[in-house]
């Protein structure tokens, strides 16, 4: 098997993490990136541990650029794959430079739907396909892959896997007490607790502060750490503005801390007391699988998306979206257990079998990402993917895989 891989401005952090698992776990010789776009995203690539050896780039990024077309069909040419998997929706209609020469099976990986306005041309540019199949991230959305495109078009489910630490992180992070200083943070400071997920529409991070702040007033000392990548982002500025006008108002703004820019969301973990992760609808799970691997309490909204990989008292503590106080009492539960009472909506009753212990989740919640969510795991499954394809005696199929995000279509 030769895999080309497509990526461009639209590919999110999370799916480069996931090429480059497949290029570290697949044979590097038969792999190929063709980069479109600004060099950003070869920077980004890079930063994501893809070699830059196997990296080819042409500064075009335009979804119907004929250059780009150009650029894709040289490529394929050169390389010769037996598959080409597209990582992003600006380079999903460059699939049309392989319609006349399509390898053995095409793969595009969306971080959302095509816009309505890209339908069309890739509908167009893959007619001569007769058949797509398509790859989601969680079942949810596979279903709304296959619903948006056509019932002729069979969905596959392969689950994400745990983004592999940041080439830019150290290989040796500080402990608690050293991080806890380098964030200015008091070594005899409450609990702290990291926020988690990505930026965009599926994060309420305001709601996430509101129930940090519920329990500062039960635990004054408790802090709530932010990664700024969380909520930096210009194409999100409503949800950035919901955040920074709930600090700036919040009684006590200085319980938010701000970790550093340059310090990779997975080497502040050993820091943390409790993990926050409160989307309301699908969304990018990395944070989340790091949290979990990193065997880290968690506490979660209990979301469609969020139950395909966590489990209610087994993995996690569950609770309703957009309501802090059910979700920081689940906070509570993890990092205060002794205060835990029949009024926490977390509790059990008093003749239910006892909750497991902050302990006891973290150690299954690491033990299932190990198990279901690693990057060998992914791989294996892409593997059996791309090996289907190559023996399935039909014309050339076109793979069409996403992150979670795209399952509120």
């Amino acid at each position: 098997m030769r895999i080309m891989h497509i990526i461009d401005p639209t590919t999110p952090d999370e799916s480069l993490a996931d090429v480059a698992a497949l290029v570290a776990l697949l044979p590097q010789s038969d792999q190929s990136v063709a980069a479109l776009g600004h060099s950003s995203v070869v920077t980004a690539a890079v930063l994501a541990g893809i070699p830059p050896v196997v990296i080819s780039h042409h500064r075009s990024s335009a979804s119907l650029d004929v250059s780009a077309w150009r650029f894709i069909a040289r490529t394929a040419h050169d390389f010769a794959p037996t598959h080409v998997q597209v990582w992003g929706t600006g380079s999903l209609a460059a699939l049309g430079a392989l319609a006349y020469h399509p390898p053995g099976g095409c793969i595009a990986t969306l971080p959302t739907l095509p816009p309505p306005g890209l339908i069309t041309p890739i509908t167009l540019a893959l007619r001569r396909q007769p058949r797509w199949l398509f790859v989601g991230q969680s079942r949810r959305q596979t279903a709304a892959l296959a619903a948006r495109f056509g019932p002729a078009h069979q969905a596959v489910y392969v689950p994400p896997a745990i983004p592999q630490p940041s080439p830019v992180a150290p290989s040796q992070p500080p402990d608690a007490s050293a991080l806890k200083a380098m964030l200015d943070i008091s070594a005899d400071a409450g609990p702290l607790i990291l926020l988690g997920g990505s930026p965009g529409p599926a994060f309420r991070h305001d709601i996430a502060c509101w129930a940090a702040a519920i329990v500062q007033h039960v635990l004054p000392n408790a802090t709530c750490l932010i990664h700024p990548s969380a909520i930096n982002d210009k194409s999100h500025q409503a949800a950035e503005r919901r955040l920074a006008d709930f600090i700036h108002t919040s009684h006590k703004p200085e319980m938010f801390a701000l970790a550093p820019v340059d310090m990779p969301v997975e080497s502040l973990l050993p820091a943390a007391d409790a993990f926050l992760f409160t989307p309301d609808s699908p969304a990018p799970a990395g944070s989340l699988l790091r949290a979990m691997a990193a065997a880290k309490p968690i506490a979660a909204t209990n979301t469609s998306a969020n139950r395909e990989i966590l489990r209610h008292n087994h993995t996690a503590l569950l609770a309703p979206p957009n309501d802090p106080k059910q979700i920081a009492a689940a906070l509570l539960d993890l990092i205060e257990p002794a205060r835990m009472s029949a009024a926490s909506p977390a509790a059990p009753a008093a003749d239910a079998t006892p909750l497991p212990s902050p302990q006891e989740l973290s150690a299954n919640a690491r033990e299932h990402a190990l198990t279901y969510f690693s990057a060998a795991a992914m791989a294996d499954r892409y593997r059996s993917v791309y090996e289907q394809l190559l023996h399935q005696p039909q014309e050339p199929v076109v793979v069409l895989s996403a992150p979670p995000a795209v399952a509120t279509a």
